[in-house]
């Protein structure tokens, strides 16, 4: 048990490592071609609907890794534009609106 472990702890940062150095993998439904057969022979040939004719398809952990990476990109941006409205309220309210100072027993806290 301790060597499936194992294996497992060290196997998944190297499939992640590996994903985020090769991203795609050639789809396994065209075999990388990005064209497959038409079934009833109109047309000779037709784009794969899984890769939608590129032939690549990206790999699971490459997908999660730019998920995160997406994530955490729109979290900064809206953080960004909520601070700048927040400086635009103040700045709004004049120079002679105060924002109010925290209670001494608060702050000892």
């Amino acid at each position: 048990m301790t060597i499936l472990i194992l294996a497992v702890m060290t196997g998944v940062p190297l499939y992640a490592a590996f994903s985020l150095i090769h991203p795609t993998k050639s789809c396994r439904r065209c075999g990388g071609w990005g064209s497959k057969p038409s079934r009833r022979r109109r047309a000779p040939r037709r784009h794969c609907t899984r890769c939608d004719g590129t032939g690549k398809r990206f790999r699971v952990a490459a997908r999660i890794a730019h998920r995160i990476r997406g994530a955490r990109r729109r979290h900064a941006e809206l953080t960004l534009r909520a601070a700048v409205r927040a400086a635009e309220h103040l700045a709004e309210a004049g120079a002679g609106h105060q924002v109010p100072e925290r209670d001494q027993t608060e702050a000892g806290r």
